[in-house]
C-alpha cells in the first residue's frame, strides 16, 4: 500500500515544478510560525489522547485530567502566539466574519461525524461480518465512488447557486445516511451495505466544495493561504477527535467480549451502531452554523444568474 504513494509523491512533485509559480518576494508571508505549529500540535496530541483513552483509564483518573488542563493551557498559549504571530498558522482575526466562521465549525463537526465511517466500516466489515480485507475495500470503495461522482456536479452548482443551501443540504444527506448506517447488523447484505454508504459519500461531495467556496469567499485575497490552512486545520481537528470518540465507543462496546467468538462480532456492531448515531447527531449539530452563515453566494459575488 505504501509502495503505491512512491510513483504518486513523484507524479505530484513533477506536476508541481511545472505548473507552480513562486510568487515575487515583497507578497510572501514574513517566517514560518514554528511556535504556534508547535503548540498547536501539543494541543491536539493532548485532546486526543485524553478523548481516546479516557474510558480506560478513568475520566476522573489523575492522567486525564492532567491532559484536559495541559491541552487548556496549550490552546491559551496557542492563541497569544497567533495574535503575534507575522505569519500565523491560524489568523484568527479571520473569525471575525460569520461566514468564515460558521464554514470553520461546520467543516469540524462534518469532519468529526464522517471520519466514524472512515475508521469503523472496516471493523464492522472484516471483525463483525468476517469480509475479507479484499472484499471490505471493494464494498467500502462505494463511498469514495460517490464522492467521484458528485463533486464535479457540485463545483459547477457552487457557481450557481447560494453556498449556505448546498452546504446544508450536503449536511443534511450525512445526517440521513449516518442514521441510515447505524442499522447495520449482522444480517445486512451487501447490496444493503452499499446503499447505506454511497449517501454518505454524496452528501460529503455535496458539502465540501460549497463550504470551501464560501470560507475562501470571506477572506480577503491577501489571506487566502491563511483561509485555506485553517480549513485544514479544522478538518484535522475534526477527524482526529472523531477517530477518538469514535474508537473510545467501540472498544467500550466490544472490550468486554474480545475473543469470545460470535459475542466479538456482536460487541463490534453495538458499538459502530452507537459510534453512527453520535456522529449523525454532532453533524447535525453543524446544521446550525451552516444555515445562518449568512453572507453573499458565490453568484452575488461574481455576477453571473
Amino acid at each position: 500500500m505504501f509502495y503505491t504513494r512512491i510513483p504518486l509523491g513523484a507524479a505530484g512533485a513533477l506536476l508541481c515544478w511545472w505548473l507552480l509559480r513562486d510568487i515575487p518576494a515583497e507578497r510572501r508571508p514574513s517566517g514560518v510560525d514554528i511556535r504556534g505549529s508547535l503548540s498547536l500540535f501539543g494541543l491536539l496530541t493532548t485532546l486526543v489522547l485524553a478523548v481516546n483513552r479516557g474510558s480506560a483509564w478513568g475520566w476522573a483518573s489523575t492522567q486525564i485530567v492532567a491532559l484536559f488542563v495541559t491541552c487548556a493551557l496549550l490552546l491559551g498559549i496557542f492563541v497569544l502566539i497567533e495574535r503575534r504571530a507575522l505569519s500565523p498558522v491560524v489568523d484568527l482575526a479571520l473569525f471575525r466574519t460569520r461566514r468564515y466562521s460558521a464554514g470553520i465549525a461546520a467543516a469540524i463537526l462534518h469532519s468529526f461525524g464522517v471520519s466514524a465511517v472512515i475508521v469503523l466500516m472496516p471493523f464492522y466489515l472484516v471483525a463483525g461480518r468476517g469480509f475479507s480485507t479484499l472484499e471490505a475495500g471493494a464494498i467500502f470503495a462505494a463511498m469514495p465512488l460517490a464522492i467521484l461522482l458528485i463533486s464535479p456536479t457540485t463545483g459547477r452548482l457552487t457557481d450557481r447557486f447560494e453556498a449556505r443551501a448546498l452546504a446544508t443540504a450536503g449536511l443534511l444527506i450525512v445526517v440521513a445516511s449516518l442514521a441510515f448506517l447505524s442499522t447495520l447488523d449482522g444480517e445486512t447484505s451487501i447490496e444493503g451495505i452499499v446503499l447505506r454508504l454511497f449517501p454518505v459519500g454524496v452528501g460529503l461531495g455535496v458539502f465540501t466544495t460549497p463550504n470551501m467556496s464560501s470560507v475562501m469567499g470571506a477572506v480577503g485575497s491577501q489571506r487566502l493561504g491563511s483561509g485555506s490552512a485553517a480549513l485544514d486545520v479544522a478538518r484535522t481537528i475534526g477527524n482526529a477527535l472523531g477517530f477518538a470518540v469514535a474508537a473510545a465507543l467501540l472498544a467500550s462496546a466490544a472490550g468486554g467480549v474480545l475473543g469470545q467468538g460470535d459475542a466479538t462480532a456482536v460487541g463490534v456492531i453495538d458499538g459502530i451502531q452507537l459510534a453512527f448515531l453520535v456522529g449523525a447527531s454532532v453533524v447535525a449539530v453543524a446544521i446550525i452554523p451552516s444555515f445562518f452563515r449568512g453572507g453573499p453566494s458565490p453568484r452575488d459575488r461574481s455576477g453571473k444568474r
